[in-house]
């Protein structure tokens, strides 16, 4: 049939038999069927006549295959589950037909063809164009003029102005004519970017079909180029040989005219044949197949869509044309791949600030893979490589850092994942490529937002931060790397989420179990066994992050070590205990106590604790290294780290069931000595008598104890006495015969006491609680004169007697009013900070005795000492997570008074404790409290329901508006859209409404410093800062609600369920939509109007922010501002007139380039260097700042022409003040006004607003005069005059100020 002449002319017939062939490959019965359909297909294209005709035909086969090769046959709404298999086979044939044509028919797919009417210059000839109909005219004109040559598609001729008052003509915009037969490849793969699905399972099906046939495509040009340069050649060496004329002919003429895809002899790489290499391949691009450079030139364009769907799909393709950027410039030298890469790399970096937040999570992600590809082009790139990356002042640079650190403080955790893979792809490169070391590899980025991504409320972000900082400690073991894994990696170990603990746990033994093993298995290789190796090591050989570690580091240490061993089944590598059992013996050696390990023996606890190590490790040894220990610190001149002779003690312990029975004899003696003469320091008590505990029950344990019972109980009553005797020397006075004991001494007898205490009730005494409690209120007094016994040993004293209210409850009803009192301020940390913790452990034991003393307790949540406020929020956190206290009332708003605390540490542990406790117990209780969080910290009381700053006038930051700002948007932050709803009506229904009540009504506030004036301004700022901007508004068209992909639940899965809920979500906003705009009209909109007009009554500064909240909270109401405020036309077209103009100053600033703008691109070329301050966003975000921006504290008012305060102001901003100045006088100048800098000055520095006459004039608009009113009524009302020249009136009270101001 194909070879049939009458078929082949025609087209109806063609086009008819390639739909049913089209309709068969989109839904076959099996996929012999669909084979057969696209071979008559295939031979349909082939047997299509001439060029042009082929062209024809494939235009309208790929037009029919559209919709197969989109998986859209069937509505993509309807599909429930996975992709169906039916749709899967049906794009794998079609992609297999379009492979195939692209193989057969390269000459006439793949070469671009000039539009026939087109010259050599490739202008348009000039058209004819009708002339505009102007409105108000008698009769149309039917006359047509000459459009010169070049015209733009969009008119960019400017209507002049009209003074005759006819309408201005708009022209109509004209989509550009192209015809896609003319490059039919290129345009299939615009038209499936622009056409897929915006669902993330058929938009990676797309790509996959774009990079599938663009491969395809750079392939076949690839084999063209080659066969052309091949085919030259040969006519070239037949014609040398022979004397043939017509193979001279062919020769010359290949040697004239170009071929159609030649290679470069100078570079070896692909040009374009239809057009030069500057053209063709701009930015240097002259490497790659001219049909590849077509489409990556649209794919630039596509990235500044303003359809959120073509640019995250443009980016998607961007991020398959980074991975296959080898195949789609093989052939050509590395630089080739480097061009194409970089030019990618630009594009993708204007997107890292776009505002939808996938777009800027892929983007990111495509940066890290363009300079990843960079790096593997070869040597040829490494100074390509260099300059974008490092050097600054080179024009290609990009600022890596300031990508990292704004992508890291991102509010969408999928943009913040995306920074920590950029870093970690970055960091390799920087180190293995570039060549940095050391500090210069740290000080790149700011490694302290790993700090903060570790806490990150993400789950992947924190499992991604774990990646990312043991990557770090590998290519940069410097100290402060090793102090930041230690803080940040190792306490997620201990992660709620199982997950984060695995990671964790993973490079924890990669860091540490994993070096020590290797390291000393080549020691052993060499040596053959541990002895022989002893003094080739040295001991600080050891891992890093084990150097310089902390008691908190050592704890989660422990921990790791144990989850470590409960994977391996309760056993550690055998190179790691063998360095236990060498580090024992190094210790011995012996060698001075500041080198021993600490780390080594923490971990060696952990394992004796286990009893892992019971066999590699003999008793002597760790009974030989407690005698040179307790030897070493006899003298107390030794420095040591703290804690070394408690990790020594426990291992020991540990051991002693295996001990002989005069070794454990021996050992018992030494600690009872040790203990008796009250020289231990309070940290080993409890561990020495811990292993006397340890050594009586093995002793019983073997049946010995019988011989040794009278010993014991004598020593213990003997060592209670001994106890008793220096208590009462210290509280009497001293005698010749009993000297007072030195604090040390003091300290060891009450450590001791509390820990006999704890074990046993029956030693607790009237008498010596006494002693005790004259010890701890320091009230010992010899000679007349108070003797103060210092501020350790008063701390000592108030632990004893905790632990002794622990056992009585009687005493510790008596004893909770003497703590309570020595919370004052007055006393010492020591001893404030050990009633505190005996306050927070009696509260658990006696809840009901210390109910009524929190408050007293959480009076230190705002102490002078960083210190003390952290362990007092650790304890009010600790009771409140075990529900000994409720968080209500004063608790609850002195403990939201933490979350400003000046110091991160406790800013962050509060901030923790809220989000990841408390929060999840009650998720509405910021909402329910909102409002007496507002008063309570404005010390304002003026609310009768809500008297929060009563009794908490201490926690009141009405003069620190900044630390507000971050409790308003740490809550906000927590709020769902209805909680944040309801705090809005409550704020204006509650607040604000106090001003304007007709039968109660509060008091306006004068000034802006009063409590009330605080609490209006943080309300009206609250109103209309971004944090509380209500999603669920009746417009839906802020880039703000374009984070989340439609019907899209995880990655790769569009189930139905998820269309229905997608579905149902848009019904439930549409109706919180008309809720809102209900409320709104009812509730909101009259009390702000009620207030603005006792403002301007009364003259309020508050005026100013009052109109500001009006007009934010109406923008998204901006077509119904008539109707909301219809008893106030005047204060509506204000709010218009104000909208309008930020409207205009937006496009302006932002305006991209139209020309062939049919998609809504922005055609302006990418920067090359990049910024903070560069990265420009999408427009159409939302204009509202953020509360730290609007509640900072405002500069103190410069006073009309005090030359002298502009002279103390900072040179820059005197600088800036000045120009400002001058640049407003030349404005007013402009539209016949004389006012001069000072002048201007001064209305800038008042706040006075720029006068509407100057307005008027930059607009281009009417000018509006300002014309006083007939009577002198002070109750007048604005209203605006329909007439030519508008006219406001104004009282006559305010002339003056007018005229003198040059109006």
């Amino acid at each position: 049939l194909c070879r049939s002449r009458s078929f082949s002319t025609s087209t109806d017939m063609i086009a008819l038999i390639i739909e049913e062939l089209a309709m068969i490959v989109s839904k076959p019965i099996d996929d012999a069927v669909a084979r057969q359909a696209t071979l008559g297909l295939a031979g349909l294209v082939a047997h299509g006549g001439g060029r042009e005709q082929t062209r024809r035909t494939v235009a309208v086969v790929i037009r029919a295959l559209m919709p197969a090769l989109l998986m859209t046959q069937e509505r993509v709404a309807s599909i429930q589950g996975a992709m169906p298999k039916p749709l899967q086979r049906a794009r794998a044939s079609v992609l297999n037909l379009l492979c195939a044509l692209i193989n057969t028919h390269p000459e006439v797919l793949l070469t671009p063809q000039l539009h026939p009417s087109l010259g050599e210059t490739g202008e348009e000839p000039a058209k004819k164009r009708h002339k505009p109909k102007a409105i108000g005219t008698e009769e149309d004109s039917d006359e047509a003029e000459e459009e010169p040559s070049g015209a733009q598609p969009v008119a960019a001729v400017q209507p002049a102005e009209n003074p005759e008052g006819v309408r201005k003509i708009v022209p109509r915009r004209r989509r550009p004519k192209a015809k896609t037969m003319d490059d039919p490849i290129v345009a299939l793969l615009q038209l499936l970017c622009v056409m897929s699905p915006d669902r993330s399972e058929w938009r990676s099906y797309t790509v996959d079909s774009i990079l599938t046939l663009l491969s395809e495509v750079a392939d076949v040009e690839r084999k063209a180029a080659l066969a052309a340069r091949s085919g030259s050649m040969i006519t070239k060496r037949l014609a040398a040989k022979s004397k043939d004329p017509a193979l001279e002919t062919i020769a010359a003429s290949q040697e004239t005219v170009p071929p159609q895809l030649p290679i470069d002899e100078a570079s070896g790489v692909l040009v374009p044949a239809d057009c030069p290499p500057a053209a063709a391949a701009p930015m240097g691009l002259a490497a790659f197949s001219a049909a590849v450079e077509r489409f990556i030139a649209f794919l630039s364009k596509l990235l500044e869509s303003e359809r959120v769907s073509c640019r995250i799909l443009a980016t998607e393709v961007a991020l398959g044309c980074l991975e296959r950027s080898g195949r789609l410039t093989d052939g050509g030298s590395g630089s080739a791949r480097a061009e194409l890469v970089q030019r990618l790399l630009f594009s993708l970096v204007r997107r890292c600030s776009d505002a939808v937040p996938t777009v800027r999570g892929r983007a990111l992600s495509g940066v890290a893979g363009a300079l990843q590809s960079l790096a593997k082009c070869g040597h040829d790139t490494s100074d390509m490589l260099r300059a974008i990356t490092v050097e600054r002042t080179h024009p290609q640079h990009v600022d890596l850092p300031a990508l990292f650190r704004i992508a890291a403080q991102d509010e969408k955790p999928t943009a913040r994942k995306s920074a920590l893979s950029m870093f970690d792809t970055t960091l390799t490169i920087l180190h293995r490529h570039i060549g940095l070391r050391d500090d210069a590899l740290a000080n790149f980025f700011d490694i302290r937002l790993l700090a903060r991504l570790s806490a990150d409320e993400s789950l992947l972000v924190r499992k991604a931060s774990i990646s990312s900082l043991a990557l770090l400690l590998r290519l940069c073991p410097a100290p402060c790397v090793c102090e930041l894994w230690r803080r940040n990696a190792l306490p997620l170990i201990l992660d709620v989420e199982s997950t984060v603990a695995e990671r964790a746990v993973d490079e924890l033994e990669a860091a540490i179990v994993n070096p020590l093993a290797e390291r000393l298995s080549k020691e052993c290789q060499n040596d053959g066994a541990i002895g022989g190796f002893q003094d080739k090591m040295p001991l600080l050989r050891m891992p890093p992050v084990l150097i310089g570690i902390d008691s908190e580091g050592i704890e989660f240490l422990q921990r790791g070590l144990k989850l470590v061993c409960k994977r391996n089944n309760g056993n550690l590598p055998k190179g790691v205990l063998d360095v236990f059992a060498w580090t024992v013996k190094q210790c011995i050696g012996p060698l001075p106590l500041k080198e021993w390990p600490i780390a080594v023996w923490a971990m060696l606890e952990e394992m004796a604790l286990s009893g892992a190590v019971a066999s590699w490790l003999d008793f002597s040894l760790v009974m030989e290294a407690w005698s040179q220990y307790a030897k070493l610190t006899h003298g107390g001149t030794d420095a040591h780290p703290a804690g070394l002779g408690t990790k020594v003690l426990k291992v020991l312990e540990q051991f002693v069931p295996l001990a002989p029975q005069a070794k454990s004899e021996e050992l018992m003696r030494d600690l009872c000595a040790a203990l008796f003469s009250f020289t231990a320091p309070p940290s080993m008590i409890r561990s020495m008598m811990s292993a006397i505990r340890s050594i009586e029950a093995s002793w019983k344990t073997k049946k010995v104890c019988v011989g040794h019972s009278k010993e014991r109980a004598a020593w213990r009553a003997s060592f209670m006495r001994a106890i008793q005797q220096s208590l009462a020397n210290a509280v009497g006075a001293p005698t010749a015969e009993s000297a007072a004991p030195s604090g040390r001494h003091l300290e060891a007898a009450l450590f001791s006491l509390g820990e006999l205490a704890l074990l046993d009730v029956n030693v607790i005494s009237e008498g010596l609680v006494a002693q005790v409690q004259t010890i701890a209120t320091n009230t010992i007094y010899r000679a007349g004169q108070r003797y103060d016994l210092g501020a350790a040993v008063r701390g000592q004293a108030f632990a004893a007697l905790g632990k002794c209210c622990l056992k009585k409850e009687a005493l510790a009803k008596k004893s909770m009013e003497l703590l309570v009192v020595h919370l004052d301020p007055s006393e010492s940390f020591v001893v404030r900070n050990n009633v505190l913790i005996v306050l927070g452990d009696l509260c658990g034991q006696y809840t009901s005795l210390v109910d009524r003393f929190v408050e007293c307790m959480t009076d230190l949540l705002r102490d002078s000492n960083e210190l003390l406020r952290k362990q007092a929020a650790m304890i009010i956190a600790s009771l409140l997570a075990e529900d000994f206290i409720k968080l209500r009332g004063s608790i609850l708003l002195r403990f939201v008074y933490v979350l400003s605390d000046p110091s991160e540490a406790v800013r962050s542990f509060t901030e923790c404790v809220f989000a990841r406790i408390l929060h999840l117990r009650n998720s509405s209780m910021f909402a329910q409290n909102f409002l007496d969080v507002v008063c309570a910290l404005n010390g304002w009381s003026g609310l009768a329901q809500f008297r929060g700053a009563e009794g908490n006038q201490y926690f009141s930051l009405v003069h620190a508006p900044a630390r507000r700002a971050m409790i308003y948007r740490f809550m906000l932050s927590l709020m769902s859209n209805d909680q944040k709803f309801n705090v809005c009506a409550q704020l204006v229904t509650t607040l604000l409404a106090a001003f304007v009540d007709v039968e109660e009504a509060a008091e306006l506030p004068k000034t802006t410093t009063e409590p009330a004036g605080q609490a209006l301004s943080d309300g009206l700022s609250l109103l209309c800062c971004k944090e509380m901007r209500i999603c669920f508004s009746t417009q839906r068209g802020s880039q703000d609600d374009e984070d989340a992909e439609p019907a899209t639940v995880g990655v790769g899965t569009c189930g139905g369920g998820a269309v229905e809920k997608a579905g149902a979500a848009d019904a439930a906003r549409a109706m919180l939509g008309s809720i809102l705009k209900r409320n709104m009209c009812e509730n909101i909109v009259p009390v702000l109007v009620q207030l603005k007009s006792l403002m301007e009554a009364k003259h309020s500064p508050f005026l100013k922010q009052l109109r500001n909240c009006l007009r934010e909270i109406l923008r998204d109401f901006k077509d119904d501002l008539q109707a909301m405020l219809s008893g106030d036309p005047h204060l509506a077209a204000e709010i218009a007139f104000d909208l309008q103009k930020e409207a205009v100053i937006g496009e302006h600033a932002t305006a991209p380039n139209s020309r062939g703008n049919v998609l809504g691109i922005d055609q302006r070329p990418p920067p090359l260097s990049t910024s903070a301050a560069a990265l420009p966003h999408i427009a159409g975000a939302s204009k509202r700042k953020s509360l730290g921006t609007m509640m900072k504290p405002a500069p103190a008012p410069i006073e009309n022409g005090d030359s002298d305060a502009v002279a103390q102001l900072p040179a820059a901003a005197a600088l800036k003040t000045r120009r400002s100045s001058i640049a407003e006088a030349r404005r007013a100048s402009a539209v016949g006004h004389n006012v001069s800098p000072a002048s201007a000055f001064q209305r800038r520095s008042s706040g006075e607003k720029r006068l509407p006459l100057q307005i008027a004039a930059k607009q281009g608009m009417e000018p509006i005069q300002a014309v006083a009113p007939e009577d002198d009524d002070k109750d007048w009302q604005p209203s605006l005059r329909s007439s030519k020249r508008r006219k406001v009136a104004v009282p006559k009270r305010r002339q003056a100020r007018v005229e003198a101001a040059g109006a």
